[in-house]
This record gives structure tokens, C-alpha cells and sequence, in this order.
């Protein structure tokens, strides 16, 4: 019996240390547009929230052995706050249970260099830089310049105006209601663009406000708008293109693409998928010219009824792909190769078509392998 209790009690204690917890804190007066500089070389998870006093709060918690170990010094300094956290000396350690919260005024910058660990802003106003070992980075209600990157974690920016680069060595980006020129990167992951507002900006303006840029080693993309533009290319997989204006540029090592609406120029390129463009807006005038291309698979453009441009197919096929066509609702001069060509390996033979929409003002050239092309007038 006393054996028993003696374990419980051991286990209890043991319990107990492995769990205890130690929190620093500290309260600076402060001015607006100063920095927050945040050198975690023991990592640690990131909180930031603005608000309307003229103070930074800092509070640092670990648990368990980090609490013994850790040294975290936090110091007001000329234009800003401090914050360094580091391990004993005479540790050896890899991981980290530090976490950070930490209150500043909205309009305030921030500079992070950071081992590993998460990072959260939510209502600031000012530059973010820095970058973090692994962990996700989320920014919220806030608007600025960014230049923040992850070894590899999860972005999600929703509800702000951004300006510069995000990237993640792996992982989702996540875009909802963002402006700006926000360019993403991810080395391999999905790439969603929402949008839930609904005012149009003038797409006439000459700024890059609104470009949508996106680039990712492999993972398929969503955009749900690109008011003025979208330039987007991953190394393999789908790209979805809802609503684009003035210029639609997307480039895949391999999937699908599917631009459901684009008033101006387009640019599509997969290394095998299907291609699907829907041209729409004042398609007599300039700027809407169309280059598609496929290494494989079918490829369908709908033109508005009063399209105005110059068209140019060129369709390959191998002998197991004999029966495809070019299907067109404009009238195409079609001539057809009789000869096998071995140019590009495997034996081919050509369609091209060739003929003018109105009085030709925009340039269509459409290309692709083993693949129907369709040529659709809208509303027919």
C-alpha cells in the first residue's frame, strides 16, 4: 500500500514539474511607427496585436523544461522595442514551447528573425519582415508592406491591402479579401485567391494595385478575381481563373486550366491538361490577343459574338489520335499534312486553320497535341 502511494506521489510531482510554467512581462511607452525587433533564436510562437495606446505589452510563457532553460530579455531601445530569447549555453536544444504575445500600437513595424514557430498579426499598420524557421504565418485586418517567409507552414492573409512577397518553403497559401501587390511563393502547395469584395477598380489605371502574382512549386491555384490582372504559374497542377481583367497569364507544368472570364489578354500555357478560356467585354477593341497551349488535351476558347482578330491553329496529332479535329463556329481555312513528321519523336501528322474574325484586330494562336480544338462563339 505504501508502495502505491509513494509511485502516486512520484508521478504527481513528476507531472507537475514537466508543466510548470514562467511568464515574463514587461510595458513600454512608446511611439508609433517604431519597431518591434524580435530575435527568437530558441523559436517560439508569435502573436501580434495592434491597438489604440501608445504602449507595447509583451508577455513571454513557457512550459516544462523551456521554462528552466530559456533566457528571454525584453528592452526598450532608441525606436523601438527588443525582444531575445536563447537557451543556456550549456543546453543543447532543438524545439521550443515559448510563446509570445504581445500588444503594440496599429501603426508599428515589426522585424522577426526567428528559429522556428508561428506568426499571427492581426490590425496592424506598417512593415513586416522578417522570417521564421518552419511555423505558419497569418496576417489579419492589417495593411502594409510584407516580407515575411517560413521554412515550411501554412499563409493565410485575409481582409487586408498588402504590398511586397510572402513565401513558404511548403505549404497552402490562402488569400481572402486581400489588395495589393502581395506576390506569393510556396515551394509546393495550393495557392487559393478569394475575393468577397465587390466595388471594381478602374482597370484602366496603369498601377499594379490590384495584379494578382503567384507562384508555386507544385499545387493547383484558385483565383476567385483579378481586377487588374493575374500572373500566376505552379510546376504542376490545376489553375482556376474566375474573373480576370485586362491580362490573364498562367503557366502549369501539367494540369488543367480553366479562365472562366478574362476582358482583355490571355496567356495559357500546361505541359498536358486541358484548356478553357471564356473571352468577354468589348472584344472588338485592342488588347484582347490570345495565346493558348497544350502538350496534351483539348483546349476550347469562346470568343463574344463580335470578336475581332486573326486566328492561327496548329493541332498535332499521333496515330492513335487520328479522329481529332478542329470544330469551329467562325469560318477557318483547314489544311491537313499527309506525311508523318518525326521532328519532335514520335511520328506526327498537322492540322492548321487559319482565317479572320471582323477586321482582325487581335491575334489568336492556339497550339496543341493530341487534342480537340474548339472554337465557340458565345450564346450559340
Amino acid at each position: 500500500m505504501n508502495r502505491v502511494l509513494l509511485s502516486f506521489v512520484f508521478i504527481v510531482l513528476t507531472v507537475n514539474f514537466m508543466y510548470a510554467s514562467a511568464d515574463t512581462q514587461k510595458q513600454f511607452s512608446v511611439k508609433p511607427g517604431e519597431t518591434i525587433s524580435l530575435d527568437l533564436r530558441s523559436g517560439g510562437s508569435v502573436r501580434i496585436s495592434g491597438w489604440d495606446r501608445n504602449e507595447v505589452v509583451v508577455i513571454a510563457s513557457s512550459k516544462g523544461d523551456d521554462a528552466e532553460d530559456s533566457n528571454i530579455e525584453i528592452t526598450q531601445v532608441p525606436g523601438g522595442v527588443n525582444v531575445l530569447s536563447d537557451y543556456d549555453r550549456r543546453q543543447d536544444r532543438g524545439s521550443t514551447d515559448i510563446r509570445f504575445e504581445i500588444s503594440a500600437p496599429k501603426h508599428y513595424n515589426i522585424s522577426l528573425d526567428s528559429a522556428g514557430g508561428g506568426i499571427t498579426i492581426i490590425g496592424m499598420n506598417g512593415t513586416f519582415k522578417g522570417s521564421t524557421g518552419g511555423g505558419g504565418i497569418t496576417i489579419k485586418n492589417s495593411e502594409g508592406t510584407t516580407y515575411l517567409s517560413t521554412g515550411g507552414g501554412e499563409i493565410d492573409l485575409e481582409d487586408s491591402k498588402l504590398d511586397g512577397k510572402v513565401s513558404t518553403g511548403g505549404g497552402r497559401i490562402v488569400l481572402r479579401n486581400v489588395r495589393g501587390d502581395v506576390k506569393t511563393t510556396t515551394g509546393g502547395g495550393d495557392i487559393i485567391h478569394e475575393a468577397s469584395f465587390t466595388d471594381k477598380p478602374d482597370v484602366s489605371a496603369s498601377s499594379k494595385d490590384e495584379v494578382v502574382e503567384i507562384k508555386t512549386g507544385g499545387g493547383a491555384i484558385r483565383i476567385d478575381s483579378a481586377p487588374l490582372g493575374a500572373d500566376v504559374e505552379t510546376g504542376g497542377g490545376e489553375i482556376t481563373i474566375k474573373s480576370a481583367n485586362r491580362f490573364a497569364k498562367a503557366t502549369t507544368g501539367g494540369g488543367d486550366i480553366d479562365i472562366e472570364s478574362i476582358d482583355g489578354s490571355v496567356k495559357a500555357s500546361t505541359g498536358a491538361g486541358d484548356v478553357s478560356v471564356q473571352m468577354t467585354g468589348n472584344a472588338q477593341a485592342e488588347g484582347h490577343d490570345v495565346s493558348i497551349s497544350s502538350g496534351k488535351g483539348d483546349i476550347t476558347l469562346i470568343l463574344p459574338p463580335s470578336f475581332s482578330g486573326s486566328v492561327y491553329v496548329k493541332l498535332g496529332y499521333t496515330r492513335k489520335y487520328e479522329d481529332v479535329e478542329i470544330v469551329s463556329d467562325f469560318d477557318l481555312q483547314r489544311d491537313k499534312t499527309n506525311e508523318w513528321s518525326t521532328e519532335y519523336g514520335t511520328a506526327r501528322k498537322y492540322i492548321y486553320g487559319k482565317g479572320q474574325i471582323g477586321s482582325g484586330k487581335n491575334r489568336i494562336r492556339i497550339e496543341t497535341v493530341n487534342g480537340n480544338v474548339f472554337l465557340k462563339k458565345a450564346g450559340k
